[in-house]
């Protein structure tokens, strides 16, 4: 979602299928994540149980749309593709930019044991994770140094 006329809307149609129980968790927050000029509509799972929980599970996610991970505390968040069905572009923030970028993390073969799944990990430590469509961030121009606003209610 380029445009800012579209927040709004994009914003509604997030809550209302949170509110239906359709596209996950319906405990999940919505939110906005901008970056270079480029906005997606979030889920921020902002909870040790929907972290875990995730992307797991789930078909596909839409351009413009994404998944926001918040931790207490700074550190070397590793982030792994158990049950996930699509690959994705992974991004660590911190401090309003991005300090850390997985393009195109790949999910594992079907019956993969936990123990042999990859974990993808930052380089440096962050307090949130971004996880939007594999080849996203590239097509936007996401990098590490971009600046990032977040607007998550609540938080």
């Amino acid at each position: 979602m380029r445009a800012r006329a579209h927040r709004p809307l994009a914003l509604a149609l997030l809550a209302l299928l949170h509110a239906s129980g359709c596209g996950g968790d319906a405990a999940l927050r919505a939110g906005e994540v901008t970056i270079a000029g480029t906005t997606v509509a979030v889920e921020i799972a902002a909870t040790p149980e929907q972290r875990a929980q995730g992307l797991s599970g789930r078909a596909q996610l839409e351009p413009g749309r994404g998944m926001l991970f918040f931790h207490e505390e700074p550190g070397a968040h590793g982030y792994w593709m158990k049950d996930m069905h699509f690959a994705i572009d992974i991004l660590w923030l911190r401090n309003g930019r991005i300090v850390d970028v997985a393009h195109r993390a790949q999910p594992a073969a079907p019956g993969t044991p936990d123990a042999a799944l990859r974990v993808y990990g930052p380089r440096v430590d962050a307090d949130a994770v971004l996880e939007v469509p594999a080849g996203f961030a590239r097509a936007h121009g996401w990098d590490v140094g971009a600046r990032v606003a977040i607007e998550a209610p609540g938080r």
